[in-house]
């Protein structure tokens, strides 16, 4: 069961889909499409989380636009005011916490790509219950203690970062006294779980880096 409702308030308003699972109830997970925008690969992720149990609630802060072309969604990217998108975010956890009968009271995140690192800022400043970004770590400058454990998947092949980058995100995550769990998906480039992006897409990564987003969900929000 689906339903189309608003977050916040005013200037930081945004729309979102809530997708329910069987009985209606279940932890809450906040879904962040990436650049593209909420592409059907959203909203089959979003189904998948309600056949697991959870209510999921994708947040469109494109307001209903996308694209499959990187010049477009860069262009998107660029425009993108990103403390009106992390309002949007907070109201959207404290939303399922409140209204959409999440059972127990436990949220968590899930990004890809602008969209984790979006997430991955959000649990620097919410408590949420678990985070999950998808070829998404915070930088050097954005970086501040989780406050949720991460799971995150990164690409073999990125060139959104320094092949470094990676390794000391998770050494500050882990001196901050954070939990991240890094599983390696070889031969993958970034948007490789984007099935609505063929050049990048890698069926089987994807599968296997659902599997552990099921798992580590089910472990930390129930």
């Amino acid at each position: 069961m689906d339903d189309t409702v608003a977050i916040g308030e005013h200037d930081s308003q945004v729309p979102a889909r809530l997708t329910f699972p069987e009985g209606g109830k279940g932890p809450g997970v906040v879904v962040i499409h990436d650049w593209f925008g909420p592409l059907p690969h959203v909203h089959s992720r979003c189904q998948d989380l309600a056949a697991a149990g959870f209510v999921a609630l994708a947040v469109d802060l494109y307001d209903g636009r996308t694209t499959t072309d990187t010049a477009q969604a860069e262009a998107w990217l660029d425009e993108l005011d990103r403390d009106r998108a992390l309002r949007q975010l907070r109201a959207a956890v404290a939303y399922l916490r409140l209204h959409a009968a999440v059972a127990p009271d436990r949220v968590g995140l899930l990004g890809y790509s602008m969209g984790g690192d979006l997430a991955l800022l959000v649990a620097t400043q919410e408590e949420v219950d678990a985070v999950v970004g998808y070829y998404a770590i915070l930088s050097d400058d954005e970086f501040a203690p989780l406050r949720a454990p991460a799971l995150i998947h990164l690409a073999e092949e990125d060139d959104w970062g320094s092949p470094e980058a990676p390794q000391r995100f998770f050494a500050a995550v882990a001196d901050a006294g954070g939990s991240v769990e890094h599983p390696a998906h070889p031969g993958t480039q970034h948007s490789f779980a984007n099935a609505d992006a063929p050049a990048t897409y890698a069926a089987q990564a994807d599968h296997d880096a659902w599997d552990a987003t099921i798992d580590f969900l089910r472990r930390h929000l129930r």
